[in-house]
């Protein structure tokens, strides 16, 4: 059974709008979300060298 089929049974169509703008809507926030965690991480690395540092 194919993707489109299942998700069919589950009352999932793939050619609505709504659905292309929920896609659309995750791809931004997830965007957003791996920015901010990319300087979370950057900044996590900059204390760790600071306190390496000062040793």
């Amino acid at each position: 059974m194919d993707v489109k089929t299942k998700l069919s049974k589950l009352g999932i169509e793939l050619e609505t709008g709504s659905f292309e703008a929920k896609l659309r809507a995750i791809a931004k926030h997830a965007e957003e979300l791996a920015d901010e965690l990319d300087a979370i991480d950057a900044e996590s690395l900059e204390k760790e060298s600071t306190n390496t540092e000062e040793v």
